[in-house]
């Protein structure tokens, strides 16, 4: 098992709610775009759950 420092978690999860949000920006159809938000807004809610507010 591999441990993690709080920011380098704090920065993957960062990561990743930036990927999927310009994913859902750039979608083609609505249900892309639609995918896209929750998987967002999965990460978001971990992040806001670990660290607080987003910055």
């Amino acid at each position: 098992m591999m441990l993690i420092t709080k920011e380098e978690l704090q920065a993957k999860l960062q990561n990743k709610m930036f990927n999927w949000q310009e994913k859902r920006d750039y979608a083609l159809t609505d249900i892309e775009r639609q995918i896209c938000n929750e998987i967002y807004v999965i990460y978001r809610d971990l992040y806001v759950e670990c660290f607080g507010d987003i910055r």
